[in-house]
């Protein structure tokens, strides 16, 4: 019982100190604030009752005198068809004039009226004084002219009695009279109120517009999601409602747009972003959503953005206390299937349920405030759709994301199989061509005529050009997949051109055309760079030289460009006088793919690789190229490279051999090959070489070759039945001493860049493609082993 009577003494106490602070009250026409400090206590609503005057506009001279009107004291603010006058309820369309006064100390500081729009206009006196006017007053629609538009104006307070007079009109809308609460205040106040209220509002548009139009953006220029599509649309045309409703800052700026265009773009806006936020969610949980149920929302909402267009306001404005109902049964159901969705654990469910239900908070304030349940709080609106905006762009950047990195393994996928194609298209050709071109070369020495050494000479062109082919695609996408490595060495640039030239000295006898060889004395003696790619480089651009000049002259200058102590820019020309390459197709001429001649009927061979190889081979020995072109004078193609300067003068011959030790004068070499025609080619290549040598078919008797006898040089297919090279060489290192293991030479038509990787990561010491060659077997035995001194020269040149 005590302890019931402490409950009770203290919530009669916190009561009355409630009762002590409640503001004061209109109460008859009378707001008594003496004893309220406006600063301390803060502003105060205007609510009560006040004098009100049906179908009378009276204006401060009509309460002067002894004849004055008699009022009738209703609530306020309360619109005209919820008063009762005489037993009758009035109508919404018509006007009267509301008479308050405000009883105040004399102290108080400057104040200030927030006055909110009325139904539909209004005109405002204080101490017999025009205060404000919103619109135009009048007896008749005619005569009215409606405005809506919020004011915070200030004001002083004379003496102690304060008479306030507001005359209202209204014919235009469904609804009339006073619906918000005029505040009462001080000027700094009310001021810096006003002024927060707008920097939220100006602050969340300028957020949803540059949001809604990321998301269009996103939409147009990515993948087609149409969630971040109507999610975009969704935040534009919301932008305007925080603009145009409320505080209507729009109205205040743009003055001239007639009162029932901004009416009507207030409620379309309504009705419009309810329709694309349903759109919207039905991309959100399509699993768990009926779309009946938001078919039957969205038919609500755009019918009436119809009526909206085509009727008056009386007629649309009617129906929007229905409407907002609705959507609070849109909120319930929104809120059902967020929970089945979470109950399904739906992708990204926990950004979606918390962005909604700011949404959803906001949607339920702005229906409580119409219904003038709750008040105005922009700094909660602000926070909620900020948040709900930050997290569904966060849903929706992550549905991005997942995408793109869905994408990138797609890619990479699809990378990953164009190089198992390329590869195992290389292997199947270089292996058929390595019998075709290898037996070529040794069909054309021996004893033939003068026809049958033209039909091999064909032959010989023709397995030239598709191997060409073959390279240049494996190269382009070593490229293009970032996987070539230079390999630097010391060269000679001046013995490197001489070689390269060397090659077409035949092909400039066949054509009648002149080969010109210039250098510049200056020319370092040894350079550091990759002396390969700068011979593929110039092998190219003889190559198109040749093709495309007929008669004439080709000439190839070697100059420096720029020197330092350490370094020198060298700059090679290729000159020809061909038939030219017009000025439309020079900028696409290092494009992939891309032919000075690109028709049908083109006289000139080729796929269009090698320039874009040239240029890519330059970028990354920080080099360029450039071409200068007349039609029917010829083409120059020119290209710098920066290569460092070699001290002294070393030394550049392999020292493979030496660096392993004497070996024997008759070496034992293995080949293991399981194709019967490659067995046959590489035994005749080392036959004409001076060589013997064992074949195994596949790794497993490899393995059983290397452990029954001592080899000096191994050389290893790749592919190969029951175990592959990889395996082999890895099984060979691991079974035999460091000192005595013999090298391992692959000897693969798998040409990629991953291959040769694999090859050295697996052991082997040397790497070599086929087709093969006579020349480069020869070249690598010859680094790797010593010349056997019983061969004869002759036997070797043949």
């Amino acid at each position: 019982m005590c302890i019931f009577r402490r409950l009770l003494l203290s919530y009669l106490f916190i009561l009355m100190g409630l009762l002590c602070l409640a503001q004061p009250k209109l109460k008859d026409g009378i707001l008594d604030c003496r004893g309220w400090d406006l600063v301390k206590d803060g502003p105060i609503t205007l609510e009560g009752t006040t004098e009100f005057y049906w179908q009378q506009l009276l204006d401060p001279n009509d309460f002067t005198g002894t004849n004055l009107p008699r009022p009738e004291y209703v609530p306020f603010p309360l619109l005209w068809h919820h008063i009762t006058i005489d037993g009758q309820k009035l109508s919404p369309q018509g006007f009267g004039t509301y008479r308050f006064k405000l009883l105040t100390d004399a102290s108080i500081p400057l104040a200030a009226f927030d006055v909110p729009d009325f139904y539909t206009s209004y005109k405002m006196w204080i101490n017999g004084r025009p205060f404000l006017e919103n619109g135009q007053v009048g007896t008749n629609a005619e005569d009215c002219r409606p405005n809506w538009i919020p004011f915070t104006k200030s004001f002083n307070i004379q003496g102690r009695e304060t008479e306030v007079i507001i005359q209202v009109a209204n014919f235009h809308h469904s609804k009339g009279g006073a619906k918000e609460k005029i505040v009462l205040g001080t000027s700094e106040m009310l001021f810096k109120k006003r002024e927060q209220a707008s920097s939220f509002c100006f602050l969340l548009t300028g957020i949803l517009i540059m949001g809604g139009l990321f998301f269009l953006g996103l939409f147009a220029f990515g993948q087609k999601n149409y969630a971040s599509l109507y999610f975009g649309l969704f935040c534009l045309a919301y932008s305007y409602r925080i603009l145009g409703t409320d505080l209507y800052i729009l109205n205040r700026y743009l003055t001239d747009i007639p009162w029932w265009i901004s009416l009507k773009l207030e409620y379309l806006s309504l009705f419009l972003c309810v329709a694309i936020f349903i759109e919207y969610s039905k991309y959100l949980f399509p699993q768990d959503t009926d779309l009946r149920v938001l078919r039957l929302y969205q038919t609500i909402s755009l019918g009436l953005a119809v009526v909206t267009i085509f009727c008056s306001a009386v007629v649309y404005t009617q129906v929007i206390s229905y409407y907002l109902m609705v959507l609070m049964s849109l909120v319930l159901y929104g809120s059902y299937v967020t929970l089945r969705a979470i109950t399904h654990q739906r992708d990204g469910i926990y950004y979606i349920t918390l962005g909604i239900g700011f949404l959803f908070i906001s949607f339920g304030l702005n229906i409580l405030q119409y219904f003038q349940i709750v008040g105005y709080y922009p700094a909660i609106h602000f926070l909620c759709y900020l948040l709900f905006f930050f997290f569904q762009s966060l849903h929706l950047s992550r549905q991005f994301a997942k995408t793109y990195m869905q994408l990138v393994k797609a890619a990479e996928s699809a990378s990953t199989a164009k190089s198992q194609f390329l590869a195992t298209i290389s292997h199947e050709i270089r292996t058929p061509m390595n019998g075709i071109m290898g037996m070529s070369e040794l069909l054309g020495k021996t004893q033939l005529n003068e026809e049958q050494r033209y039909y091999l000479d064909m032959v010989r062109n023709s397995g030239d050009n598709l191997m060409t082919i073959i390279s240049e695609i494996l190269d382009f996408t070593d490229l293009g997949n970032g996987k070539v490595l230079l390999n630097q060495t010391i060269f000679n640039p001046k013995a490197l051109i001489q070689e390269c030239m060397g090659q077409y000295t035949f092909d400039a006898q066949q054509k009648g055309l002149a080969l010109n060889f210039v250098v510049d004395n200056d020319i370092p003696l040894q350079l550091k760079g990759d002396e390969d790619r700068i011979r593929q480089i110039l092998a190219n651009l003889l190559s198109n030289a040749f093709k495309f000049t007929h008669q004439g002259n080709i000439t190839v200058k070697l100059q420096v460009k720029s020197q330092s102590p350490t370094e020198a820019i060298l700059l090679f020309t290729v000159s020809d006088t061909g038939i030219g390459i017009p000025a439309k197709k020079r900028s696409s001429l290092f494009e992939a793919f891309r032919q000075g001649e690109s028709s049908s009927v083109r006289r000139f061979g080729g796929m269009g690789l090698g320039l874009a190889i040239c240029q890519r081979l330059l970028w990354q020995m920080n080099g360029r190229m450039n071409v200068q072109s007349e039609i029917g004078k010829g083409s120059t193609f020119a290209f710098e490279i920066p290569l460092p300067k070699v001290d002294t003068v070393e030394d550049v011959a392999p020292q493979a051999a030496s660096e392993k030790g004497t070996m024997p004068i008759n070496p034992n070499i293995l080949v293991v090959e399981d194709n019967p025609l490659n067995q046959k080619l590489v035994l005749l290549l080392l036959k004409k070489l001076g060589y013997q040598a064992d074949v195994a078919e596949n790794g497993r008797l490899a393995l059983d070759a290397v452990a029954q006898k001592t080899y000096d040089l191994i050389l290893m297919d790749i592919q190969m039945p029951e175990m592959d090279g990889i395996e082999a060489t890895r099984r060979i290192i691991a079974q035999t001493d460091t000192d005595s293991r013999p090298p391992i030479i692959a000897l693969t038509a798998n040409a990629l860049h991953e291959d040769r990787e694999r090859c050295f990561n697996a052991g082997m010491d040397d790497f070599i493609t086929k087709p093969l060659k006579p020349g480069i077997l020869k070249e690598v035995i010859m680094k790797w082993l010593p010349t056997p001194t019983v061969v004869s020269n002759a036997a070797i040149s043949q």
